[in-house]
């Protein structure tokens, strides 16, 4: 098995920290440099984490352990219209990126209205993609419960946020709801916005440690972090 990180250094001899992930077996997911600093997403051995610890120590880096990182995370709106999309899903989006997280924002063709949003089997196949699926619905609760058809078909783990605290049984289909990320008019920039934001990252976290500790009991024959690697060393840019 492999455990994701996250290497916050400076780009000097950073050649040695690339070095050592290939050496070991592992991977880098990501990387991206702003001006002097590196970030980057890799994938270890479990066996072999102490040594990347050693190797960050040694030039001066911040290491962290980053369970979305390799993770693809579906983030889908009712729509892509501003009725549905002036901040929320945007700002979640760019939260999870922070905890090295790939998302991908989806808007449904007919998703808005109560009596005539739907969900077409394309855009469900296409959801299914994803390790998760983060419905970013809206402010009143009856909508919120109405629209559960959207997802209640989807066969990877399905979060739900909206304003309202609702009760996670009374939605079928999700395995999780997050409040206080409803549909407002500015960004999520406030307090109770954050606090609500990291209850949304624990709660992804919890869903993909809960999966992972699944595969430690029943191990496939090729950690699925490997096929991923090889498909995309075969597919051109």
């Amino acid at each position: 098995m492999y455990e994701t990180l996250i290497f916050t250094g400076g780009v000097h001899k950073s050649e040695e920290i690339r070095e050592l992930i290939e050496d070991l077996g592992g991977f880098i997911l990501q990387d991206s440099v702003q001006q002097m600093e590196l970030v980057l997403n890799m994938a270890v051995p479990l066996e072999d984490v102490d040594k990347i610890e050693e190797k960050s120590k040694e030039l001066l880096a911040k290491l962290s352990v980053a369970p979305m990182a390799g993770s693809e995370i579906a983030i889908v709106s009712p729509t892509l219209a501003r009725h549905h999309l002036p901040h929320a899903a945007c700002d979640i989006s760019e939260y999870l990126r922070e905890f090295g997280a790939k998302d991908n924002m989806i808007g449904l063709a007919r998703g808005d209205g109560k009596g005539t949003s739907g969900i077409t089997e394309e855009e469900r196949d296409l959801i299914e993609e994803h390790d998760i699926a983060i419905f970013a619905l809206g402010s009143f609760e009856n909508c919120i419960k109405e629209k559960a058809f959207l997802y209640d078909n989807i066969d990877i783990p399905v979060i739900v946020t909206g304003a309202p605290e609702i009760d996670v049984n009374e939605l079928p289909g999700a395995d999780a709801y997050v409040g206080g990320l409803g549909r407002i008019p500015r960004r999520l920039r406030r307090g109770p916005d954050i606090r609500a934001l990291d209850n949304l990252v624990e709660t992804i976290e919890q869903i993909l440690s809960d999966k992972k500790r699944e595969m430690t009991l029943d191990p496939p024959l090729v950690p699925s972090i490997v096929v991923k690697n090889a498909i995309e060393n075969q597919i051109r840019e």
